[in-house]
């Protein structure tokens, strides 16, 4: 289902593909938009986890990424958020097991222009892991 205003991705409430779910794509319920990766697995290299095209509006959206497997000690962990092919934000988590998980105080807020393309990925130094994001926002016209 297009955007509002012609963007790629997700659904709208009352169709019959449903509003809710998890997958790669941005989802518009009236002026609100989200999406919600689901766990995916990274197998010794980038998890793509979220790969979308806005439509004619801006965003104003937050972002969580989250480690969603027992994090190894002494093990790095980099979440990237692109716009049109540039990284735009890495946050990065060493060694979780010494620290802390990502939680409401790491979300990244960030306007998305018309017309963007947002790729976001979750990796691991080494080894098999597995990752979520979350993107929940309000689009303006």
């Amino acid at each position: 289902m297009a955007a509002p205003s012609g963007g790629g991705g997700g659904g709208l409430v009352g169709f019959a593909q449903g509003a809710t779910g998890t997958g790669k794509s941005l989802n518009y319920v009236g002026n609100h938009v989200f999406a919600y990766s689901g766990i995916i697995t990274s197998v010794s290299s980038a998890a793509p986890l979220l790969d979308f095209t806005t439509g004619g509006e801006y965003i104003e959206a937050i972002v969580l990424f989250q480690l969603a497997s027992e994090p190894g000690s002494g093990r790095t962990y980099w979440f990237d958020i692109e716009m049109d092919g540039q990284i735009i934000n890495r946050q990065i988590l060493m060694d979780p097991q010494q620290g802390r998980q990502p939680s409401d105080s790491d979300n990244l807020h960030i306007i998305i222009p018309p017309f963007t393309r947002v790729a976001c990925a979750g990796y691991a130094d080494s080894g098999d892991e597995q990752f979520c994001v979350i993107l929940k926002g309000r689009l303006y016209a």
